[in-house]
């Protein structure tokens, strides 16, 4: 490349690098300018100042309009309502007021001494909002009409004839009713700080989940812990949860939603059916609990419900509460009996007249013979009915029986007759721990899952068979 085309090469260089740089520093910029009172239009230098402050100044807020009266006092850096009852607000929502008394800008002045201020809607204004700020000084604002092209609206400033235009950010927020500030939300969980969980709701069994424990000290593990909760009502015996599914269920809580505000002080709960609740709702998870009561359904599909400790009577519609009709089954472990491979050291496969039984001998290694890595491992012999066995082989008939895993619940929780099926698994723990399960005939389907004495669950014949068959086929091709 010759010199002069080197030297272009560098020119344009260090011209393309600094506009980068430039255009960067404007999106900096433009987005810092933007963080708040967003939608208003980015103003001149030469704009009209009706109010400059520090957010932080304002104190006390009141606004009137013909929906009512709203006082809004700031008490330990937050928003408290002057009411009666106790009332919570979306403190982001009444900061973004504050936010329109302390910078408050002009579009422009429309009229300076105007004869008819009918015309503008601020005869008889819209709303009056006032602020107190720092130091006692007061701010007084008449709001009138939307203006023509509707982003806008007239607004005047106590104590002046002039009539402004203003942006209609600052409008909204002048009208802002009770019902507008309030937090419809309900407190947030996090899926993963979940300790406690109960639901009751009529048509559904209750359900109730709870954190598992660390292992004790000294205590043996023989069933893989499958996730992190238990589920510990409905059925007979604890279940495992899963956790995918009931990390999706907690998740889906954030559409439980306050769609209308119905009574802060009611006189009787029992016209709302929160006298004798039909559901609950209870979710334990660190610093935020979620405690809900839920009582009837109106005729518009919205079910009245109440937080825990406040009368306040709220309702939500009927479709957000996929959760409380939820089936507990829908969150359970399939799996009947995950056992720990490292702490077996038998299992015993029954039908009938037959039986199978595979053994795990484990050899401590020399230590002569061990490697830096291997102080704790150990060689081990895999027998199938007497008869030694590839590991892998021998793997994989455990994978078939530990693989069996439910498809419904029983819905009559009991088990008529002896096992046709037995499972037992044998573990080397220091008092040699047997855990068993069988299989009852249900129908021509399913067989009903005995374990602990307890029937909760059905599992399908064909799965059941597959194990067997594949058990028969190693046993007939060693035999």
């Amino acid at each position: 490349m010759s010199k002069p085309k080197l030297l272009q090469n560098k020119l344009l260089r260090s011209l393309i690098f600094p506009l980068i740089l430039l255009v960067i520093a404007g999106g900096i910029y433009f987005y810092l300018a933007h963080l708040q009172g967003a939608g208003e239009p980015a103003a001149e230098d030469d704009r009209i100042v009706l109010s400059n402050h520090e957010k932080n100044a304002v104190l006390r807020m009141e606004l009137a309009t013909a929906a009512g009266r709203v006082v809004l006092v700031k008490e330990d850096g937050k928003w408290q309502v002057e009411e009666p009852y106790p009332v919570l607000l979306n403190q982001a929502r009444v900061d973004d007021i504050a936010y329109s008394f302390s910078r408050l800008f002009a579009e422009r002045v429309v009229e300076e001494d105007p004869e008819d201020l009918g015309l503008y809607g601020l005869d008889e204004p819209r709303a009056t909002a006032r602020a107190v700020l720092e130091g006692q000084n007061e701010l007084v604002f008449y709001l009138g009409d939307k203006t023509s092209v509707g982003n806008s609206y007239y607004l005047q400033v106590a104590g002046s004839p002039a009539v402004y235009t203003v942006w209609r950010t600052h409008g909204v927020n002048f009208q802002a009713t009770l019902g507008d500030l309030r937090e419809r939300r309900l407190p947030r969980v996090i899926p993963e700080q979940v300790e406690y969980f109960r639901r009751k709701w009529p048509g559904v069994p209750e359900m109730e989940i709870r954190r598992t424990p660390e292992l004790a000290e000294g205590e043996e593990e023989t069933e893989f812990r499958l996730g992190f909760w238990q589920m510990e009502v409905p059925y007979g015996r604890p279940q495992w949860v899963d956790g995918t599914e009931f990390t999706k269920a907690v998740q889906g809580l954030s559409m439980l939603w306050i769609d209308e505000f119905v009574d802060d002080h009611p006189a009787d709960l029992s016209r709302y059916g929160l006298d004798n609740p039909r559901g609950e709702l209870l979710v334990k998870a660190g610093e935020n609990n979620l405690h809900l009561f839920f009582g009837k359904e109106n005729k518009d599909g919205l079910v009245y419900f109440k937080t825990a400790g406040a009368d306040n009577v709220y309702a939500m519609r009927k479709s957000r509460l996929s959760l409380m009709e939820m089936k507990p089954f829908a969150l359970v472990e399939k799996f009947i009996l995950l056992a720990f491979i490292d702490k077996v050291e038998e299992v015993v496969v029954e039908a009938g007249e037959e039986e199978y039984t595979l053994t795990i001998e484990r050899l401590e290694k020399p230590k002569a013979k061990r490697g830096k890595k291997e102080e704790e491992e150990s060689e081990a012999i895999y027998r199938v009915n007497g008869r030694e066995t590839e590991e892998e082989t021998f793997k994989k008939l455990y994978q078939e029986i530990i693989g069996l895993r439910v498809d419904s619940e029983n819905d009559q929780r009991l088990a008529a007759g002896e096992p046709e099926i037995r499972v037992r698994f044998v573990f080397a723990t220091s008092d040699r721990q047997q855990i068993s399960f069988g299989l009852v005939p249900y129908d021509r389907d399913f067989y009903a899952v005995v374990r602990d004495g307890v029937s909760d669950f059905l599992i399908a014949r064909s799965r059941v068979e597959r194990m067997l068959a594949a058990v028969r086929a190693y046993a007939r091709a060693e035999g």
